[in-house]
């Protein structure tokens, strides 16, 4: 064969590995760019995760042993869900824009519940501007004490509270979770306080019990009595 036609394939040789080369380099610089945000994204989880726990135990101090995980081996606990009851569930304030819930099983499970919330000003033009009626914003992560890097995330609850009548729901946000599979606003809800009880949206996410058992957590906002407060799965125990 002629000399050229050599010539002519390493060049050709030469110029296909320039470009893979080229597309690898590419490929390495845009993992490289993401890969820093990524690392970023898991810590400021940890860091959120870590400051909601440590409020957790500072305002339920006879309950920090479980809400650290300790005490009780997950090994010596019954993940047993049919006999599972709730023993404890209770709301206490941070500060005036966030609250803790603290929810606690038979079993040993339990889950940390930080809400925050965010007063607004904005009114339909059907509205009157009266201080008996107030528009809030809330955001809110439930975590579960066995893993804290599992977490159902809400953002976006809109509701009223108007002290001279009944409270309402406007809309029940969206999920922002993605370090849970099956999370999901339930199609069952009720946007208005009445007689017959409050108001409240309900939600759903896989979260690990006390022995790391994945489970069916049902999550409930309620607002009424101008007031609002989540709930974790069943009712109390008598």
């Amino acid at each position: 064969m002629p000399v050229r036609f050599y010539s002519n394939l390493y060049r050709y040789a030469a110029a296909e590995w320039l470009t893979i080369m080229k597309k690898f380099i590419i490929l390495f610089l845009s993992i490289a760019m993401l890969l820093p945000l990524f690392c970023t994204n898991a810590y400021a989880t940890t860091i959120e995760s870590a400051s909601v726990f440590e409020k957790a135990c500072e305002l339920f101090p006879e309950h920090a042993d479980t809400i650290r995980n300790e005490g009780i081996a997950p090994y010596g606990r019954s993940s047993d869900t049919q006999t599972r009851v709730k023993v404890f569930e209770e709301t206490r304030k941070y500060s005036d824009n966030q609250a803790i819930t603290y929810t606690e099983f038979s079993d040993g499970s339990a889950y940390v519940t930080s809400s925050n919330f965010k007063r607004t000003f904005k009114q339909t033009n059907s509205e009157t501007l009266s201080p008996y009626l107030i528009r809030y914003t809330c955001n809110f992560s439930v975590y579960a004490t066995y893993d804290r890097a599992k977490k159902l995330g809400v953002n976006g609850i809109k509701f009223i509270i108007d002290s001279l009548s009944y409270d309402n729901i406007t809309s029940r946000g969206t999920i922002t979770s993605d370090s849970v599979s099956h999370a999901f606003i339930n199609n069952t809800w009720k946007s208005w306080e009445d007689s017959s009880g409050h108001a409240y949206a309900s939600y759903s996410a896989d979260l690990p019990d006390s022995s790391g058992q994945i489970l069916d957590v049902t999550i409930k906002f309620w607002v009424g009595g101008d007031s609002c407060y989540i709930t974790a799965n069943d009712e109390m125990t008598k």
